[in-house]
């Protein structure tokens, strides 16, 4: 694979991952400004962009979920695109500088020609005079001379008139010269006109009469030249120019036509995901973007009287035909959104934040965010906005030559299918066809218009009532479905009187419809008439008849094959008296599309470049073939996170040897149930926090619940965590995943949340960290293929495969199976420092080697088969072990206790810290001049180093090779730890107050006297950051040992908590009244200690910023440290006491939470 060029310019020193604000990459000749060093995918995926870009082609992108794919997509298109703007620009400036350069030589050329006007009418003024004066023409007014050979008289004039005939000369001259003058912009020069006192004042080569076209080329030498080679430069040059067609040629500025930069449509698949693009987007330098958001009024209405309506739509629509009522003033207002505009809302914002401030400005955000649509350079919305094309209609999308760019798009193809689909029930067709007639009858315009729509539907309506007892091609307990083929949808259609030849008739109809729906003096007049009104329902079906018929009849019929004409027959549910049905049975027609290209050739066609992205888009072979695009780019990146820090593996058979392949057949016996119900249990027993458990679907979910509960397993599971279950309805939701989010924070043990792959905690909810330490999946989520739409699907794919190049019936199906199960997967491992484990439980893995193949690139690189659940619960013990996920984290009620005293300093310690990675080895600083590293299991003291001073801070390098320690003379020493040497001193001029290596070694860090935090390069010290950190003295810093965040304390008793990818601060505590004199991190990162002279150490939730624990100390505490593996902390006290002889000075104290003590 070629890789990109990359030109990185952010940053003076190599190596800095993270330090400064943002960094600059040239990618394929394009600035690409990054937030913080950019990881290797990224950098690959963003120079497949630029190229895509470059190209005007289409990628397909799979980056693992944590690895920064959509702040890539967002960096590299948006910086393509502020490079197209200045392209444009500059393009612009030069095409003015040489119009203006054109002026300058038209002017400069006029002016020779005018003074070659002049200095000739001047010489024969002065010929004349000459003449005058020799002949003395004034000693006679008269004077006949004879002459006897020609027989002729000559006339000499007076003074008088010789200079009343001169001026006469003169004055003609001038006239002749203005008229040229004003006609010199439209016609140069058009020749001779007959005057022979003119000749010589015409230029030896004539100009052309227009402009042919403007070159970009400097219009001056930079070398001296004469007057005539001047003359004869500006002549060549303006044969070239063309001036006839030029604004400047009717003595106008040149109208500027607006630069057409193609806009970036971002979409992806929820608005929860919208919001979290925009949070990445606020994170960069393109944060000032002109922007808006797409959504729903559902979202945004914040009308007092339509916001609580069910169907928001309508209601809003019928407030807006209130023309003579009060109508809706946020609307009205909506219209003044120039008053903040794009370039006015200058900082990214999301739709919660853009609703409020709508709500300021008393405007509707729904309309308000479409005003702003012309305007904007990204916009940003579900992808489904951009696919449908009754969206893309209603909110007046224009794709023209945009950058399509669709993250999270695994499920782009199902979209599509389903924005080509249309579907309406027999009671929508009633309600319009009742509705349409009605109407009718109060029209005395277009009444014809309503009846022929009335006409068609009714037709509709017919067909289908009796075609309702002939519905056997698919049947279910509770359903039954007929098929018809494309060609038969024709026929049925022209008996319907909606056939190709009809249609024509229907959208004229239809669209004189909603012209008089629309029309004002319509809505004035029928205002209180609610009863005339056309229901948004009934114009909602015939939108659905127009646009699928649309693309049925499209290009001479060509996507007829493409769909199929099903009626189906559901039973309708009964849930109670309140929801009993008018009619025992529902029936629909559908127009169904099996081909996703026919809606995504719209987009194919007019956009610059499509971009598809996801974490889980394998297996990526289908998309070109289904979507009719060609993916000329294509990638699927590594992860980010190390392999140490993922478990991936396959099992086969349970704890009791059960061979566990999830089929139908072997899913329904007790065996499989059982032995599936004691892995998890398991599982559950080594891997502590949060547990996700995936279910092919719903039926199977149910099956083993109720077999466990029934064994007494799911009480077992619940002695372990706290178990929920994904539910079937929507509304239930909410409640369930906060129970889940809810016991993973506050229980020790965590909880256990069994779901269904496809379901919506398989679909973009984030389980980071702690809310997912392990993913299960049981089987594999093939759809089921008694389903009408999967049958009749994989039929087509096999009718067409060799035709169109498309996957086999039976690879369509596989892969959509895996593609979900990529989907669940992808719920553990959600950014850089994340970790977790990824169990893959079913047999077919081990014996069909394709399987494996279909899993996303990151996850079969990792992947280990495991012949026994033995093997496999040996090894996923190790990694808990590895990684910590044995300590799990005590409730807050378990009571601290005193665990260990190092005596050996004979004054106050004023830091100490663990080893990074050797949990029994710890070193303190202290005033006696001393550094001491203590072995913690024994409690001794087995090195004392001598320094040269009193010495008040200490940190150990993060690859433990290396002390560093500070005293008051704000000298750094450094130690070799394996020798117990002094290898280096450095002297600073500032005070320093606390020391820190960043978690890579790469950088040392110094807070100051001055609130600051100094960033050098080590080892050479050099500096090369400072940041602003707090107002007041900055004391100490901490690095968070993931490497996600590091904190600083200072005088005004504030802790901050920072980013360091970002160098922003994140959140604050102040629970201390007093300076904070030392801060430490759980090993894990949770959990942030914090300590002053307030007599007690304050431990914080660094995800929450709420106390955890707090322990009580005798004296002002200087030095706190965690250790490396558990919750166990240390600290030392001010315990010099001249009052209380008996307390010992230098001693270090270990707490501990009970259950690791």
């Amino acid at each position: 694979m070629e890789s990109p060029t990359v030109n990185n310019s952010g940053s003076k020193f190599a190596g800095t991952d993270k330090m400064t604000s943002s960094k600059a990459y040239t990618i394929g000749g394009v600035p690409i400004m990054f937030p913080y060093r950019a990881y290797p995918s990224q950098i690959t995926m963003m120079d497949k962009i630029v190229k895509c870009l470059n190209k005007k082609d289409n990628c397909l992108l799979e980056s693992p979920t944590g690895s920064g794919k959509s702040l890539a997509l967002l960096c590299a298109c948006l910086g393509w695109q502020k490079k197209c703007i200045k392209v444009h620009q500059d393009l612009e400036m030069a095409l003015e500088e040489n119009a203006s350069a054109i002026r300058t030589e038209k002017t400069a050329a006029d002016n020779l020609e005018r003074a070659a006007d002049e200095a000739r009418a001047k010489e024969l003024l002065e010929t004349f005079k000459k003449q005058t004066e020799t002949e003395n023409i004034n000693e006679s007014f008269t004077k006949s001379v004879k002459n006897e050979n020609l027989n002729e008289s000559i006339k000499i004039e007076s003074p008088g008139e010789a200079e009343a005939k001169l001026n006469s000369t003169v004055q003609r001259l001038k006239a002749r010269m203005q008229k040229k003058e004003q006609s010199k912009r439209h016609i140069v020069y058009l020749g001779d006109d007959g005057s022979e006192d003119m000749e010589d004042f015409k230029p030896t080569k004539k100009f052309r009469s227009s402009f042919e076209s403007v070159t970009a080329k400097p219009l001056f030498s930079t070398t001296p030249e004469s007057g005539d080679t001047v003359k004869e430069n500006l002549d060549a040059r303006f044969k070239s120019l063309k001036c006839s067609d030029c604004s400047c040629d009717k003595g106008e500025e040149p109208e500027k036509t607006p630069m057409k930069i193609p806009t970036i449509y971002f979409g992806t698949r929820t608005h929860k995901q919208v919001a979290q693009i925009i949070s990445e987007l606020k994170k960069t330098p393109y944060r000032d973007t002109p922007m808006t958001i797409l959504s729903s009024r559902e979202r945004t209405c914040i009308h007092p009287s339509v916001k609580g309506k069910d169907n928001k739509n309508e209601a809003c629509e019928e407030l807006l035909k209130q023309k003579g009522g009060p109508g809706c003033h946020f609307y009205r207002n909506s219209k003044k959104i120039s008053h903040f505009s794009p370039s006015h809302l200058s900082d990214a914002f999301d739709l919660q934040e853009f609703v409020n401030i709508c709500r300021r400005a008393r405007a509707c955000p729904y309309y308000s965010a479409r005003e702003l649509l012309s305007g904007s350079h990204i916009v940003f919305c579900p992808y489904n906005y951009l696919v449908d094309p009754l969206i893309r209609s209603a909110l007046k999308i224009n794709m023209k030559d945009s950058i399509l760019v669709m993250d999270e798009a695994h499920n782009i193809e199902d979209s599509a299918r389903d924005a080509a689909t249309g579907t309406l029930s027999l009671a929508q067709l009633e309600s319009a066809v009742s509705n349409l007639e009605f109407v009718a009858k109060s029209k005395k315009e277009k009444s014809e218009c309503y009846r022929a729509i009335a006409k068609v539907l009714t037709n509709l309506v017919k067909w289908l009532k009796a075609n309702a007892d002939s519905l056997t091609d698919y049947s279910s307990f509770d359903s039954s479905t007929k098929v018809w083929s494309g060609d038969e949808l024709i026929a049925i259609m022209n008996i319907l009187e909606l056939g190709p030849q009809f249609f024509p008739n229907f959208i004229t109809s239809f669209e004189a419809i909603l012209e008089e729906e629309n029309d004002k003096e319509n809505l004035e007049m029928i205002q209180d008439m609610d009863e005339f009104k056309l229901l948004g329902a009934t114009i909602s079906c015939g939108r659905t008849l127009v646009q699928t018929l649309t693309y049925l009849y499209k290009n001479e019929l060509i996507y007829v094959p493409d769909y199929r004409f099903c009626v189906t027959k559901r039973q309708n549910q009964f849930r109670g008296r309140r929801s009993l049905p008018h009619h025992p049975f529902e029936l629909t027609l559908q127009f169904l599309c099996l081909n996703p290209g026919v809606a995504f050739s719209d987009l194919r066609d007019v956009t610059h470049s499509i971009i598809v992205a996801s974490g889980t888009l394998s297996p990526l072979t289908s998309f070109e073939s289904e979507l009719g695009v060609p993916f000329k780019l294509t990638l699927e990146a590594n992860h980010v996170v190390s392999s140490d820090k993922t478990w991936v593996g396959t099992i086969g058979r349970g704890p009791n040897n059960t061979a566990l392949s999830a089929t139908f057949s072997v899913a329904s016996t007790y065996d499989f149930q059982d032995d599936v119900g004691q892995l998890v249990y398991e599982v559950c027993s080594v891997i502590p926090h949060g547990v996700l458990c995936f279910l092919p679907s719903y039926g199977m979910l149910e099956k083993l619940a109720a077999r466990w509960k029934q064994t007494g397993m799911w009480g077992k599971l619940e002695s372990l965590k706290v178990v929920v279950q994904e539910p079937r309805r929507q509304g239930e939701f909410e409640q369930v995943i906060d129970r889940f989010y809810s016991a993973v924070n506050e229980n020790r043990h965590g909880a256990l949340l069994f779901a269904v792959c496809r379901g919506k905690v398989s679909e973009g909810i984030d389980f980071a960290d702690n809310f997912a330490r392990a993913v299960i999946t049981i089987g594999i989520p093939f759809p089921n293929y008694k389903d009408a739409q999967v049958d009749l699907k994989k039929k087509y794919n096999d009718k067409y495969s060799e035709q169109r190049k498309l996957m086999k019936g039976s690879e369509w199906y596989e892969t959509q199976a895996f593609r979900a199960l990529n989907q669940a997967l992808g719920r553990c491992i959600r950014h850089r420092n994340d970790f977790g484990a990824l169990i893959i439980v079913d047999e077919r893995f081990q014996k069909n080697k394709q399987y494996p193949l279909a899993l996303s690139k990151w996850i079969r690189g990792r992947m280990e088969h495991f012949q026994s659940f033995s093997q496999a619960l040996t090894s996923l013990n190790a990694f808990a072990e590895r990684t910590g996920l044995k300590e799990a984290i005590c409730d807050e009620n378990d009571c601290t206790s005193k665990e260990h005293t190092f005596k050996g300093h004979s004054e106050s310690v004023d830091q100490l810290c663990w080893h990074p990675s050797n949990p029994d080895l710890l070193s303190t600083a202290s005033l006696d001049k001393t550094v001491r590293i203590w072995d913690a299991k024994s409690q001794r003291s087995i090195a004392n180093i001598q320094t040269k001073g009193e010495n008040i801070n200490i940190c150990w390098s993060p690859n433990g090779q290396t002390i560093a320690v500070g005293n008051k003379e704000d000298l750094v020493t450094f130690i070799d730890v394996r020798t117990h040497k002094i290898i280096a001193d450095q002297q600073f001029k500032f005070e320093v107050n606390e020391l820190s290596w960043n978690m890579d070694n790469s950088h040392f860090f110094l807070t100051n006297g001055q609130g600051c935090i100094y960033i050098l390069s080590y080892p050479d010290l050099q500096i090369r950051q400072i940041l602003n950190a707090h107002p007041a003295n900055c004391i100490c810093i901490e690095f968070d040992k993931t490497g996600k965040y590091f904190a600083t304390g200072s005088v005004d008793a504030l802790v901050s908590l920072w980013d360091v990818e970002t160098l922003v601060c994140v959140r604050t505590f102040s629970r201390l009244e007093w300076p904070v004199r030392t801060i430490s991190f759980s090993y894990d990162g949770n959990m942030l200690a914090s300590a002053s002279e307030d007599h007690l150490v304050d431990i914080a939730d660094v995800n929450t910023g709420e106390k955890i624990a707090e322990v009580p100390c005798e004296s002002p505490t200087f030095t706190v440290a965690w250790h490396p593996k558990k919750h166990l902390l240390a600290f030392a006290c001010d315990d010099k006491d001249k009052h209380m002889r008996e307390r010992d000075a230098g001693t270090v104290k270990l707490f501990g939470l009970a259950c690791e003590t």
